[in-house]
């Protein structure tokens, strides 16, 4: 998701400004737990099923997903996970440098709200010596532990505004354990790997990974027998009894299955790294794609925390659907602006098919559930929405908006938000896309 864009839509920052800013009024307050427009029973996947026309109506088969997957490839919106020839990429140095480029033109706050010194720049670039690397010779690996993906090697949060600390500008993503990326850079220290994922590429630390050989790579990622993740989170454990922990994987991550007795799977994240997971939250290969799963899927999410780039292990609008879908295999690019340009194109919602259609806005999309009483329903991860401040008789004050925080997976009207500067999310519909 756009980080500019995206603050044109949504108000961000500390529920009460710093006093030395001179702004000392409340710019934002908790939202209620049903959102405006919604009822207690519309917090159920149960509702939109029985009112949807064919909930259990294939969409796509598995030779048909597929052939989606390769059309996104095709146009150049992701990378097809398990075909190892499309990692056979290039990394520029260009490419990387750039990267700290955005950064040193901007001006950039740190946790205590201080504007961040040139020197942290300058540091980056002398560990990553990127000028004298000759050759960059492709390596593979699986993450062994969830990992943040980093736009620079730091674990410095640089914000856009003092005190932002939900919106960290060098957080790009993050990876669960399993998942597959070709490192082509590390930095001087030997702390950080530039690695590409699926849909997304940064620095993560190299202590995360698992390096194998492309044989190893290629023969994992082409396993026959896998699992998908169909619960919000799935934890992992080091034994049988799943009474040691290890790390929780989030919905739609793929793993090799090994074996299974009772209700625990055996899976392998990494070749001959075992661990052990609760059948319960996991489905033996995808799910068939039908409108009822999906649903279905995108209600385990319900109330589960926001987190701008994976923040947290948490995941924001782009990711929540990026995860939904994967559980019927399509892979979908990771963010929200390439999301809105695949699939379908359908001319507006009321022609739409609830529980494959998503709607995008600037900066944000959504999923789209029906209609009711004339009004169109979404569920969909964000931070907050805008309503029309108002004044103590009931009168709104001309040109202000307050945000209201929910910060989860939520059901609402796509009225929400109507009266505000930005307008309604149905009033800033950008696309309209069945995925199909």
């Amino acid at each position: 998701m756009n980080r500019s864009i995206f603050l044109a839509i949504f108000v961000f920052g500390s529920l009460v400004a710093p006093a030395s800013s001179g702004l000392c009024e409340k710019i934002n307050s908790v939202a209620p737990s049903v959102l405006p427009g919604t009822e207690r029973d519309m917090k159920s996947p149960g509702f939109w099923i029985s009112r949807h026309p064919s909930p259990d109506a294939l969409i796509l088969g598995a030779e048909e997903v597929n052939a989606f997957n390769q059309k996104l490839v095709k146009d150049g919106l992701t990378k097809d996970l398990f075909n190892i020839d499309a990692f056979d990429l290039n990394i520029s140095r260009t490419q990387i440098q750039n990267e700290i480029k955005k950064f040193e033109h901007g001006d950039y706050f740190d946790r205590e709200g201080k504007l961040v010194s040139r020197d942290l720049f300058k540091s980056i670039k002398e560990n990553l010596n990127i000028d004298d690397v000759k050759d960059i010779v492709p390596r593979h690996a699986f993450v062994a532990r969830q990992s943040d993906q980093r736009l620079l090697p730091t674990d410095a949060i640089l914000t856009a505004e003092p005190f932002d600390l939900e919106f960290d500008e060098v957080q790009n993503s993050s990876l669960d354990v399993g998942n597959p990326v070709v490192v082509f850079y590390e930095t001087l220290d030997e702390k950080w790997a530039y690695t590409q994922a699926s849909a997304s590429a940064g620095w993560v630390k190299k202590e995360n990974l698992a390096f194998v050989s492309s044989d190893e790579f290629k023969n994992l990622l082409s396993s026959e027998k896998f699992v998908v993740v169909t619960a919000a989170k799935a934890d992992l454990y080091l034994d049988e009894a799943r009474t040691k922990y290890y790390d929780y994987v989030r919905m739609g991550t793929r793993l090799a299955l090994l074996g299974g007795s009772g209700d625990v799977d055996e899976v392998e994240i990494a070749p001959g790294q075992n661990l052990f997971i609760s059948q319960q939250d996991v489905h033996s290969g995808f799910l068939s794609y039908t409108p009822r799963h999906i649903i279905e899927q995108a209600f385990k999410m319900l109330n589960e925390p926001y987190g701008w780039g994976g923040m947290n292990g948490e995941q924001d609008c782009s990711a929540f659907l990026k995860g939904v879908f994967a559980t019927v295999g399509l892979d979908l690019p990771r963010n929200s602006g390439e999301q809105g340009r695949t699939g379908k194109l359908v001319k507006n919602l009321s022609d739409a098919l609830p529980g494959i259609t998503v709607a995008q806005m600037k900066g944000h999309i959504v999923l789209y559930l029906g209609t009711y009483d004339d009004r169109f329903f979404a569920i969909h991860e964000a931070y907050a929405y805008r309503e029309p401040q108002r004044a103590q008789a009931g009168e709104p004050v001309e040109g202000e908006d307050r945000a209201r925080v929910f910060n989860r997976v939520a059901v609402s009207d796509l009225n929400l938000g109507k009266g505000s500067k930005k307008g309604s999310l149905l009033e800033r519909i950008v696309s309209v896309r069945e995925y199909r």
